[in-house]
C-alpha cells in the first residue's frame, strides 16, 4: 500500500518553475556535497515538506509552505530534507518498515523504531543548524510549518504529544544544559 501511495504522490506532483527555489536547491546541494540529481516539486497532496524516492529522490513541498514561509525558512527546511537524502535515511526507513512489519506484535520493537526515527530527526536537525548557522531561525521555520500544517489539517498541535515542541526546545536550548 505504501508503494502505491508513493507512486500516486510522484504522479500527481507538479514540477516547480521557480528559479529562486531551484537556485536555493542547487546551492544547498553544493554546500552539502550531495552527488545525486534531486528534483523539487510542488504537491497539494502533502501538508509538510517531505523527501521520497531513493533512485530518483524528489523533495515535495506543499503550496502552503511556498506561500507561508520566508525564503530563509524555506532554505532551512529544504536543507533538512537534503540531509535526509545525503544520509540515506530512506534505506534506514525501508529497513525499519520491514522490521516493524515482521515484529508488529512486539512492543519493544515499536518503541525502538520510534526512538530510531526520533534520533534520525534530531541528527538532521543538528546538521541543518550547522549548515544554516541559525538555530532560532530554524526553530521559527519549524513552528511556522507546524502552524501551516495545523491550518491545513485543522488539527491541534497538542495531538503530536509535544514531539515538535521537544525538537524546537532541543534546537534552541544551550548545549551545555
Amino acid at each position: 500500500r505504501g508503494i502505491f501511495s508513493i507512486a500516486r504522490l510522484r504522479r500527481q506532483t507538479s514540477h516547480l518553475s521557480a528559479p529562486v527555489l531551484e537556485d536555493v536547491l542547487e546551492e544547498l546541494i553544493g554546500r552539502l556535497g550531495v552527488k545525486r540529481k534531486i528534483d523539487i516539486c510542488e504537491s497539494a497532496l502533502t501538508n509538510i515538506p517531505m523527501t521520497m524516492g531513493w533512485i530518483y529522490p524528489i523533495i515535495l513541498v506543499p503550496p502552503s509552505s511556498l506561500l507561508g514561509l520566508t525564503s530563509h525558512q524555506l532554505q532551512t527546511i529544504i536543507a533538512h530534507e537534503l540531509i535526509h537524502i545525503k544520509r540515506y535515511d530512506y534505506v534506514v526507513n525501508f529497513l525499519q518498515s520491514i522490521a516493524e512489519t515482521l515484529l508488529f506484535f512486539h512492543p519493544a520493537a515499536a518503541w525502538t523504531s520510534r526512538k530510531i526515527r526520533e534520533e534520525r530527526e534530531f541528527v538532521c536537525d543538528d546538521l541543518t543548524v550547522a549548515v544554516c548557522s541559525d538555530p532560532a531561525g530554524y526553530a521559527r521555520a519549524l513552528t511556522k510549518l507546524a502552524r501551516l500544517q495545523r491550518q491545513a489539517e485543522h488539527l491541534a498541535l497538542a495531538s503530536t504529544d509535544g514531539e515538535l515542541k521537544g525538537r524546537i526546545y532541543r534546537i534552541v536550548s544551550d548545549p551545555q544544559d
